[in-house]
């Protein structure tokens, strides 16, 4: 059985080790314990120890165990407080003289003990909900809930305690919810105070729909939060739906879109999904992973397409355009698969995704059709400047592509919006006929037209893992380009002066960081040279920047050793 690398509930978790254990004899059982044991890190097997025995015996607990912790953590939270006062008021500093010893500006507002001590209180309110007091853990939970709440703007941050100790909130949340569910019978009033824990305000992720990543559990999470199905449940659902209804939120939306599914099922969920629309995008998502969960692919192809054409926020549209291709893998639709790897590079607009684009259609023999089509896109959009720049080269337009961008700067390449490197590159590749051993202009090209490849987040489900997939798409529209002598000069020249430009303006203002990049368009001029077997011009070139222009930059002279190293081309020019 493999085991999905996501996040399991509690149910399925338990019941699935139930399953294993089953199975096993006394001796065998025994095995594995001490297999576990084994496998417990050094410096918590101490602690591994002091649970075991709990973990042996069913712990007795009394109500006044219940108000014993109850009190501790009102203790606790005072103790809190009375801290973070006297940071804020700064009484803290002249009482302490070692707050100094501290990396940040001021002292954390949560202390090691006290983190300790929290997470210690979490697991002893965790052990009352297995022994099935939920009255009495109910309580507990609702006074760290609101502890931790409370003061989560301040000393926990916006990014809840999650991050800063060893607790999941979204479980402990839904153990709270599920104390609600055993303890009140009356449906109404059962969803009355669920709407209260569940907190229909709480934000959502407003790129991308992924229910285990967020703050606050849903339904099902509250369902699975312990083995055993909960009394007049239902009833509660028809209630808490009459409730949703009423609210106007994201959250109040996908937890109406849950109880959908949970009650009238999928054809109900979809038909909820089209009535939200472009309003709430996360409908279709919901929609279409439930698809995708049940192996339901070919409906599942259709939802994306309806999706891809109803909503408009470019981030829900990548991951719409994921699971189309999702589906479109399994079922073996190549017009599918191609058509979404094209909506995810239209919603994206990153380089990986036109490269996976580009390599799809490539694999069905499309490629030039495919260009055609993604050139018309984007000449239709008033920006990216620099894809336009990128993508005019692909479909072999690279005189198309240097009229439009002859006057750019010739400073900030990096960061530039019109694809200036890009072209610089592309066009000493013509220039030098993609000479094998031109190495400079290789590293140029690369450097400016896989740059954002490299800095963009990977997608799990990404085919084609390639750094330099955008520079191998250039360079194989720039083998079928010929050019004219008169566009050859009209190249060069425009390629010396912005290189010229780029190399004073680097230098002169003593940008230290940009000193290689400076030798780089030096180096490139010089491997064309070298290339058209003028080996005088280059000697001549390097010897006007290195030894007359330059020649108090020791820098700018090592940084531009170092390019002529790493060219077979310039090495004996170093």
């Amino acid at each position: 059985m493999t085991i999905s690398n996501k996040t399991l509930s509690l149910r399925p978790y338990l019941e699935t080790i139930a399953e294993y254990c089953q199975k096993l004899t006394k001796e065998e059982l025994l095995d594995v314990i001490i297999g576990i044991a084994q496998d417990i890190p050094q410096n918590q097997r101490a602690k591994f120890l002091d649970n075991f025995p709990h973990l042996l015996k069913q712990t007795v607990f009394s109500k006044t165990t219940s108000r014993d912790l109850l009190t501790q953590i009102l203790d606790l939270k005072a103790e809190v407080q009375t801290r973070i006062k006297s940071i804020e008021d700064g009484s803290y500093y002249d009482e302490n003289d070692a707050w100094d010893e501290y990396d940040d500006e001021s002292p954390p507002f949560l202390t090691e003990e006290m983190k300790t001590e929290l997470e210690l209180y979490f697991r002893e309110v965790d052990k009352i909900f297995w022994a099935s007091l939920y009255s009495e853990a109910k309580n507990l939970y609702h006074a760290l809930l609101h502890f931790m709440e409370e003061s989560e703007n301040s000393f926990f941050g916006s990014g809840p305690i999650d991050y800063h100790m060893d607790i999941d909130c979204r479980e402990v949340r839904a153990r709270y919810c599920r104390c609600l569910a055993e303890t009140q019978n009356e449906p109404k009033k059962l969803a009355q105070e669920m709407l209260a824990a569940m907190n229909l305000q709480a934000p959502v992720n407003s790129c991308h729909l992924e229910l285990s990543e967020e703050k606050y559990p849903m339904l099902q999470d509250v369902m699975v939060a312990k083995l055993g199905d909960l009394p007049n449940w239902n009833l509660f659902l028809e209630e808490w739906k009459k409730l949703l209804k009423q609210n106007d939120t994201d959250r109040a939306h996908l937890l109406l879109m849950e109880v959908t599914l949970l009650t009238e099922g999928l054809e109900a969920l979809a038909s909820l999904a089209k009535r939200f629309g472009e309003k709430q995008p996360r409908g279709y998502l919901y929609w279409i992973q439930e698809l995708c969960k049940n192996s339901n692919w070919k409906i599942a192809i259709s939802a994306c397409q309806e999706a891809l054409q109803s909503i408009s926020q470019d981030t829900f549209k990548v991951q719409v355009a994921k699971y189309l291709i999702e589906a479109a893998q399994t079922m073996d639709d190549k017009k599918m698969m191609l058509t979404g790897r094209r909506k995810k590079f239209f919603a994206s607009l990153k380089r990986n995704d036109l490269v996976d684009c580009l390599t799809e259609a490539s694999t069905q023999n499309l490629r030039d059709s495919e260009i055609k089509i993604i050139l018309e896109h984007l000449l239709n959009l008033e920006k990216p400047k620099a894809l336009q720049t990128l993508i005019l080269i692909i479909s072999g337009k690279l005189d198309e592509a240097f009229e439009r961008i002859k006057n750019s700067k010739a400073i900030g390449w990096s960061i530039d919006e019109s694809g200036t490197g890009i072209l610089f590159g592309s066009l000493l590749t013509v220039l030098t006929k993609q000479a094998d051993n031109a190495q400079v202009i290789k590293t140029v090209l690369q450097q400016y037209a896989d740059q954002d490849s490299r800095n963009d987040w990977p997608d799990p489900d990404e085919k084609y893992k390639n750094s330099f997939g955008v520079t191998h798409e250039i360079r194989k529209s720039l083998q079928k380009i010929s050019a004219t002598q008169e566009q050859q000069q009209k190249w060069l020249s425009w390629a010396t002066g912005i290189a010229e430009r780029r190399i004073d303006h680097i230098l002169t203002n003593k940008h230290r960081r940009a000193y290689g990049r400076a030798a780089e368009v030096l180096g490139a001029l010089a491997e064309y040279y070298i290339v058209q077997k003028d080996p005088s011009r280059a000697v001549a070139l390097l010897w006007e920047h290195r030894e007359r222009k330059y020649n108090r930059f020791p820098a700018f002279k090592q940084e531009l050793k170092n390019v002529l190293n790493s060219s077979k081309l310039l090495k004996n020019l170093a």
